[in-house]
């Protein structure tokens, strides 16, 4: 068994779901994230 961690934008988790379940990966969890604190610029 082998651990994955990703961040990907909610825009593109369907796109992800469907390629995991592609791959026969049947059984993933997710967890939506909202970020807090000040706004800067650089961020990418």
């Amino acid at each position: 068994m082998k651990k994955i961690e990703a961040i990907i934008r909610k825009t593109r988790f369907e796109d992800v779901k469907e390629a995991l379940f592609e791959a026969d990966i049947n059984w993933f969890s997710y967890a939506e994230v909202h970020a807090i604190g000040q706004d800067r610029q650089d961020r990418i």
